[in-house]
């Protein structure tokens, strides 16, 4: 078959499952190219090593500002938004070079912004079956993390005084912030609807896709790398390995807070192993293990090589990731 790949992602799961399955496709001679804007990551695992893969500009305008103005334009045109128009402008160049292309069938992966990628809007009705490979739906929205952002605010929160000027202003910025998060998540959804089919990698996956969008999701099961991630029959050495990005979705806090539960003469060391992830959660981190007593840090990027070495020589693998 002749196969087009679209997907925007970063570094991660994602990425690693999309390379593997282009690589395994071309291995089963099937034809594969792929289309991608420039916000992907282009160092994790490139497919540009294995395949064609087209980087088409993805060109954000100026006003990207949350102005009043700007939350306003956003509720009430919810086209309107600047990183939609560019992602709009781009999927629709690679849709239709991919409609000129001869393809038998589009594989999509998630998108960085949006989860659900925009050129499904594009592909629909040219008699191309379109499969999305989607991971999870925009879980900030439908998650608590740690708490759910629609959520009415704390009465503390709330300025007291109605009628001042921090009322006011806290009550725009309330709803502007909930109405946007409607907007986004109809705007999801239907641009679920468009594809042929929804693939998943698992039960629990196929559920949250249900429960998120009222679709049926099919589960098609990753494999894994038999001749990258081997094992050495090594000796095993005394410290624990975690994975996943520096994020609260991941548990580090779990992680650390398990270690810590151990004896001190038993407390093993907790090495981290992250390819992104937000700065502040992990300086919470560092200071959670300090006060927990772990002995714990953090390892950026590495590649797969460190990774395979750390994975034979750890006493123990802790995964600890919130609802994957």
């Amino acid at each position: 078959m002749k196969i087009a790949v679209w997907h925007n992602l970063p570094s991660g799961g994602g990425k690693r499952a999309l390379h593997s399955q282009v690589t395994q496709l071309l291995r089963r001679g099937h034809t594969v190219e792929v289309w991608c804007p420039e916000s992907a990551d282009s160092t994790y695992l490139p497919l540009s090593d294995v395949t064609v893969e087209h980087r088409l500009p993805c060109k954000v305008g100026k006003d990207r500002r949350r102005s009043l103005a700007r939350r306003l334009q956003t509720v009430t045109r919810p086209a309107s938004d600047p990183l939609l128009d560019a992602m709009n402008a781009h999927s629709r160049t690679c849709a239709e070079a991919i409609q000129q292309g001869d393809f038998d069938l589009v594989l999509v992966a998630p998108c960085l912004f949006y989860r659900v990628p925009r050129i499904g809007y594009f592909l629909k009705g040219h008699g191309i079956p379109v499969i999305l490979y989607l991971q999870e739906p925009r879980r900030w929205i439908y998650e608590a993390q740690p708490e759910l952002p629609w959520i009415a605010p704390r009465a503390s929160e709330i300025p007291t005084n109605t009628y001042s000027p921090a009322y006011w202003r806290y009550v725009l910025k309330d709803y502007f912030r909930t109405a946007e998060m409607r907007v986004e998540a109809r705007r999801e959804v239907e641009d679920a609807k468009r594809y042929s089919l929804i693939l998943v990698n698992s039960i629990f996956s196929r559920e949250s896709i249900a429960r998120v969008y009222g679709l049926e999701a099919r589960v098609s099961y990753l494999g894994y790398d038999s001749q990258l991630f081997l094992n050495r029959r090594e000796p095993r050495e005394d410290f624990i390995l975690g994975l996943g990005s520096m994020d609260f979705i991941k548990g580090v806090d779990t992680a650390i807070e398990t270690v810590a539960l151990l004896p001190v003469h038993r407390r093993l060391p907790l090495i981290w192993v992250a390819n992104s992830g937000d700065a502040r959660y992990g300086a919470q981190m560092k200071k959670l293990a300090d006060e927990r007593g772990v002995d714990f840090t953090v390892r950026q990027r590495i590649d797969d090589e460190s990774l395979v070495d750390l994975l034979n020589r750890c006493r123990l693998l802790l995964y600890t990731s919130r609802l994957e």
